[in-house]
């Protein structure tokens, strides 16, 4: 019997594997995802594993033996390319072919590129994955600048870790106050004040324009031209994330006879 497929192998679809077999059901479940890491905590990337002290082994959602004693089928570092949902089949990037009777898209969410000159950086960082925190967590040296794109929570946890291993951070944020569009102004004003009290720099209602070498530029309101924060030794974007599809995946339906790009007829639900 075909079963469950579930089109990524994060956090969400790891789980929803998991809960399937705790929740009795018996038929097949085959997990697809584009990285080779067995499915793990999302969390953990921007606070314990990024600071070293969680192992990747230790953020895994269940251990490789686990997979197997639950017969649960896991086609790792072979992303899905293909829907076809006519016949119910997902195609992956190796040519595999695999039949469902119910499919999930766990695919989550990617980090939005910064859309201006020199983001191609190689010390122009990005966290979605454990290999970006592996990466991040490798420069988080002492006296190490830093410069982090976005107030949200993923920056600030990462400016917090950038803080309490010695960095000197700066936070970029475009909206007039930290975490706008979650919490209260009173709420946002202590965060901001715990932050600062511990070291934090912050630049408001001001957005990036280019980095250069180890630069960053922003055309702020309250400097006349560009203003060059510093010469930074990185930069880390932590700003508005999109779904993972379609770039991603680059996914094809075929209704019927013809292909249908996917996102006409994606659901909000199908994301979450």
């Amino acid at each position: 019997m075909p079963g469950v497929v579930i089109v990524g192998a994060g956090h969400a679809g790891g789980r929803t594997a998991l809960q399937l077999r705790s929740k009795g059901y018996q038929g097949a479940i085959t997990l697809i995802g584009e990285e080779t890491e067995f499915p793990y905590e999302r969390p953990p990337l921007s606070k314990e594993f990024l600071l070293g002290n969680r192992t990747s082994e230790s953020c895994r959602l269940a251990q490789p033996q686990q997979w197997n004693e639950l017969d649960i089928t896991l086609s790792l570092g072979n992303p899905a390319t293909s829907l076809h949902t006519a016949d119910k089949i997902v195609r992956t990037k190796n040519g595999q072919h695999t039949g469902y009777d119910n499919l999930v898209i766990a695919t989550g969410a990617r980090c939005r590129k910064l859309d201006c000159p020199g983001s191609e950086l190689k010390h122009v960082f990005e966290l979605r994955d454990i290999a970006h925190s592996r990466r991040i967590g490798d420069h988080l040296v002492p006296d190490a600048r830093i410069v982090i794109v976005g107030g949200g929570f993923i920056g600030l946890e990462i400016a917090a870790a950038g803080i309490s291993k010695g960095c000197n951070v700066t936070v970029v944020e475009v909206a007039d106050r930290l975490l706008g569009r979650v919490v209260t102004e009173p709420i946002s004003a202590r965060v901001l004040e715990i932050h600062e009290h511990r070291g934090v720099k912050f630049v408001f209602s001001d957005s990036i324009s280019h980095f250069e070498g180890g630069a960053v530029s922003t055309p702020c309101n309250w400097l006349a031209g560009k203003h060059c924060l510093q010469t930074w030794w990185w930069s880390v974007s932590a700003w508005f994330l999109r779904p993972g599809w379609p770039h991603r995946l680059r996914w094809k339906l075929t209704m019927a006879s013809s292909p249908t790009p996917f996102a006409r007829h994606r659901s909000r639900g199908s994301m979450r």
